[in-house]
């Protein structure tokens, strides 16, 4: 049996196991059982682990469970990891966010996430009814026009 085929098969039967249990029924056991793991891992001595180490391996089970699990959606447990990894002290925010670039792809991203709201509120209409107010009209904002 290679190594994909024994992973594939403990995943299986993991799997089956939650399905069967009643555990996930109430979530804040699952969040529970996340901190003790998160928590344990922290804690207790492990031989050949840097304390950076540790704290990165911490993380690393709190994630693996909550991926096995699906306690979280996928993309929550990835920011949680991305929050976990510098607050832990396994490695600098510095060092974290870098491997996504730099910070105008942060920006950006936060830029993103701002305009979600401001264009379902309909305050951008606002905005475009304002600028048309002071002279500065925008041509092609179709979203604004039936309103």
């Amino acid at each position: 049996m290679g190594l994909k085929q024994y992973f594939g098969f403990i995943s299986k039967r993991i799997s089956a196991l939650l399905q069967r249990s009643q555990l996930f029924q109430h979530r804040w056991i699952g969040y529970i059982i996340a901190v003790a793991i998160y928590v344990t891992l922290l804690l207790i001595p492990l031989p050949g682990f840097e304390p950076s180490a540790q704290r990165a391996f911490a993380v690393f089970g709190l994630a693996a469970f909550s991926w096995g699990t699906t306690l979280l959606p996928l993309p929550v447990t990835a920011i949680v990891i991305l929050f976990l990894l510098p607050f832990s002290g396994a490695i600098s925010a510095q060092e974290t966010y870098a491997y996504f670039g730099n910070r105008a792809v942060f920006f950006i991203l936060g830029a993103f996430i701002l305009a979600s709201p401001i264009m379902r509120s309909g305050m951008v209409c606002f905005v475009v009814e304002y600028r048309e107010v002071i002279g500065n009209s925008f041509q092609n904002v179709s979203r604004c026009k039936d309103k």
